[in-house]
């Protein structure tokens, strides 16, 4: 038996022009143009997710000295903050969960070689910033307003800051 490749009303519905229009619906011209800046809309979004760099946000410790805090970053987190020097801010926070936030501070350098976390440094920071005795990392120091003392800092990008 040899089977159909139409349904027979199907053929039947559209077998003149004119009787197409009624069985496929066109969209309408009005309809284009909501469609396109969906589109477009949706290819932005792509776009942006992909090509912008607003994603830094370095959770790490730091210890506030005479007006001076120095946090440390991991070497993988360097060249993020490296590129983005005249972007990037800190907010230091009471403890690593950042519930209360304390305060900021102006960026006055970056290390351009890392150093060894070693005995000199409180232990307390290496655990706040994830680090281990002996690891390598970087140093950044900030000008603050801040009591003396050990922190929590986040380092993000805030294109404010320039």
């Amino acid at each position: 038996m040899k089977e159909k490749l139409f349904r027979e009303n199907t053929v039947k519905k559209i077998s003149t022009p004119e009787n197409m229009n009624e069985y496929i619906k066109v969209i309408r011209f009005h309809v284009w143009p909501v469609v396109l800046i969906t589109i477009l809309a949706i290819l932005g979004i792509i776009l942006w997710v992909n090509f912008s760099n607003n994603s830094l946000l370095v959770t790490t410790a730091g210890e506030s000295k005479n007006g001076v805090l120095t946090c440390y970053i991991s070497e993988k987190d360097y060249d993020d903050i490296k590129s983005s020097r005249d972007e990037i801010a800190v907010r230091v926070a009471e403890n690593e969960d950042a519930t209360k936030i304390y305060g900021s501070g102006e960026l006055l350098s970056i290390s351009e070689r890392p150093i060894e976390l070693s005995g000199d440094i409180d232990p307390y920071i290496l655990h706040l910033g994830g680090f281990y005795e002996f690891e390598w990392a970087y140093e950044i120091k900030w000008q603050t307003d801040l009591p003396d003392g050990i922190y929590s800092t986040i380092v993000y990008r805030d294109a404010t800051a320039k």
